[in-house]
């Protein structure tokens, strides 16, 4: 019996152990995957107006373009400031009542949760030749919020910068020597159609004068020709008739044949034969036929003369299609 009983503690001890080892495993229980981080991706809007203490008003707007890849963000901005005149009267050196500066910044960075980091590389300006095309660069430390980044710089800069649209942004032009100032990448050069230039001033004895350019240009190719209508109007300050017209104004309109040729963003273009349209017998414009260089852009043209030393045109882009009347 008493044989019996161990026997029976045995296999109940057996059984016990046999239960605990062979049993099903515990489950396992896994960690929810992380959820993605932050990401600047896309394109990004900045604009702001004020007035100066002269009256004149600036509209500064800046678009950024990010990509982001891990933590590393590359891409670059566009700002553009705009400024017109509070009294009407034009700009000294633009010779006009508004003017625009273009630059392209290149962007590098990285962010680490919300922190974003970021600093200029390099920069490209247009054509303008009453600006040097110098820029300081300018190193950020942001937050990410929501669809806002709010960018600071040193001694208190700030501005914030408002997301556009989800996704990621197209890739940035080739890279420039960050060192290197010049124009920013511009579609192959069409000068054809019409150009316009405006001038207006008071002369030293108290008259005031006005110019008004109209390039009218076709392109064939690497050639192009047209013609200029210049319209020279004086106003006397003083009220006292011009000797030529008998008025306190005359007018003067003069048509010039223009022949050159484009190559690349460079136009080269010479006055070949000049008419008077109206203003006989006065002559306001007397000066020689000129030759005029310069460079192209979508919107504007930056044309120096031959005749004047040192003396630079800024044209605007009236209307791309050639039409040069006959």
């Amino acid at each position: 019996m008493q044989h019996a009983l161990v026997g029976v503690v045995a296999l109940a001890t057996a059984c016990v152990g046999a239960f605990a080892g062979c049993g099903s495993r515990p489950p396992v229980v896994r960690a929810a995957p992380a959820p993605p981080g932050p990401d600047v991706s896309g394109t990004w809007d900045w604009d702001v107006e004020e007035r100066n203490d002269e009256g004149d008003t600036r509209v500064e707007r800046e678009v950024w373009h990010l990509t982001q890849k891990g933590r590393e963000i590359q891409g670059y901005y566009d700002r553009v400031l705009t400024v017109l005149s509070g009294d009407g009267r034009p700009f000294e050196c633009y010779q006009d009542t508004r003017y625009q500066k273009f630059t392209r910044f290149r962007i590098m960075g990285s962010i680490e949760g919300a922190m974003v980091r970021l600093r200029e590389t390099s920069y490209e300006t247009r054509p303008d030749p009453c600006d040097g095309g110098r820029r300081s660069m300018t190193v950020y430390v942001g937050h990410l919020e929501g669809g806002t980044i709010t960018l600071r710089w040193p001694p208190a800069g700030q501005q914030v910068l408002r997301r556009r649209g989800e996704g990621a942004a197209g890739p940035p032009p080739a890279d420039t020597t960050a060192s290197l100032t010049r124009a920013a990448p511009l579609p192959a050069a069409s000068v054809g159609g019409l150009w316009l230039w405006e001038w207006r001033t008071i002369d030293a004895n108290g008259d005031e004068r006005a110019a008004r350019e109209e390039w009218h240009l076709r392109q064939r190719e690497g050639r192009v020709r047209g013609v200029m209508d210049r319209t020279v109007r004086v106003v006397s300050g003083s009220g006292a008739a011009f000797p030529c017209s008998g008025k306190p104004e005359q007018t003067v309109v003069m048509r010039y044949q223009v022949s050159g040729q484009v190559s690349g963003r460079r136009l080269e273009i010479t006055e070949v034969a000049h008419s008077q349209l109206a203003g006989a017998p006065c002559r306001l414009d007397a000066a020689p036929l000129a030759s005029h260089e310069g460079e192209i852009g979508v919107e504007e043209m930056v044309l120096s003369s031959a005749r004047a030393a040192g003396e630079r045109h800024v044209l605007r882009r009236i209307r791309p299609e050639a039409g040069a009347p006959k």
